[in-house]
């Protein structure tokens, strides 16, 4: 077993006794520890849903359009301006 640093936090979850069984199976197949399937699983879907929102495909029509709203001059957004300056003021802050 690996030794941990005391800086790791618990995930429990409630399973059924035939999806338990699976997933044991299915460690024991790949020789893990039922933790360490479950949590390579787990960050590699985690991964693969942030690059889904971070990277996408376009045809080449889209893609196109998409330039061209890219290299448009900027625009004033008034709203934007506004809802910057009241975050400010609030105990709600944007983490960058």
């Amino acid at each position: 077993m690996a030794q941990t640093s005391g800086n790791e936090s618990r995930i429990a979850m409630r399973v059924d006794p035939d999806q338990k069984a699976l997933i044991e199976r299915g460690a024991q197949a790949r020789g893990l520890s039922v933790t360490d399937f479950m949590l390579t699983l787990a960050l590699r879907e985690a991964e693969i849903a942030l690059t889904e929102r971070t990277f996408f495909v376009l045809d080449d029509e889209t893609y196109d359009h998409f330039l061209v709203i890219l290299d448009r001059p900027a625009q004033e957004k008034p709203e934007l301006g506004r809802l910057v300056e009241k975050n400010k003021r609030s105990k709600w802050k944007i983490r960058r």
